[in-house]
């Protein structure tokens, strides 16, 4: 597996997990919850102090065609959009955490014309041409698969702030998902800068994913009564998904290269087998 793979499609294992519930509440933090003014957009007012969210933020969830829904503010940002991509985030930990879940959803899409607009807009160092190189490849590989229509049916379903300061941020989106009759759940982290007045990713920067959801705070796009989520089965932990692959989800597990020993390996195939 081509190493620029663990540093884009996700920048973390794709695989699929996350905490069910519903987002409430908004942040206390009087940075963060401040009305824009109407001289400066959100992305060019002063940095909060905070460094960490005190609850839930309210949004707006914004419905995408083949990836997940994404969160929008007046207060956060998205501010402005430039071709379908979202610009101008709050320099704050819960606008970072907006940003953070606009990005993952975009780079989830496999769309490469999408994620090259991505980086073009929000990443930083020498990898963005193969960046969208690694993307057209993915994009032909997973189009009109398993794997495609999983990804598509992902939720935002809670976030955890691992770290944070002014100009750095690293924030767990967990996201749930159905599939094969089960319900997983799992988080991504990608490692934020601050540069030009918003929020952007190193494209030459290690992501981080994980199954374990301890810690994490509830943050989803409320579901309609007439299709609520089923719940895992009772007693059952999840079954592990190690990441995505093209192939049907329950044939054997393919082992491709991985670039860094102990991290998970993109797109090795998933297990749902429950062992």
């Amino acid at each position: 597996m081509d190493k620029h793979l663990m540093r884009t499609a996700g920048l973390a294992a794709i695989g699929m997990l996350a905490l069910s519930g519903c987002g409430a509440g908004g942040s206390t933090d009087a940075d963060a919850s401040a009305s824009p003014t109407e001289d400066k957009p959100i992305c060019q007012q002063e940095a909060s102090e905070a460094t960490t969210i005190d609850s839930a933020p309210e949004v707006e969830w914004v419905e995408h065609d083949g990836r997940p829904y994404t969160p929008k503010s007046e207060d956060l940002g998205p501010a402005e959009e430039k071709d379908g991509i979202g610009t101008c985030y709050r320099h704050s930990p819960e606008g970072a955490l907006v940003a953070s879940a606009d990005f993952i959803s975009v780079i989830m899409s496999f769309d490469a014309d999408e994620v090259n607009k991505l980086t073009q807009e929000h990443a930083t160092g020498a990898d963005r041409d193969k960046i969208t190189e690694d993307f057209q490849r993915l994009e032909d590989t997973y189009r009109g698969t398993e794997t495609k229509q999983i990804i598509e049916g992902m939720k935002v379903a809670g976030y955890k702030v691992e770290s944070y300061s002014e100009d750095r941020a690293v924030i767990s989106v967990a996201y749930s998902m159905e599939a094969q009759g089960a319900h997983h759940e799992i988080s991504f982290a990608l490692p934020l800068t601050w540069q030009d007045d918003d929020w952007s990713f190193a494209a030459d920067a290690y992501g981080d994913s994980s199954e374990d959801l301890t810690g994490y705070t509830p943050w989803a796009p409320r579901r309609s009564a007439s299709s609520p989520a089923p719940p895992p089965p009772p007693g059952r932990r999840s079954p592990p998904i190690r990441s995505l692959t093209g192939a049907d989800a329950s044939g054997p597990p393919s082992t491709p290269e991985c670039h860094t020993a102990g991290r998970s390996c993109l797109y090795q195939q998933a297990d749902y087998s429950g062992r």
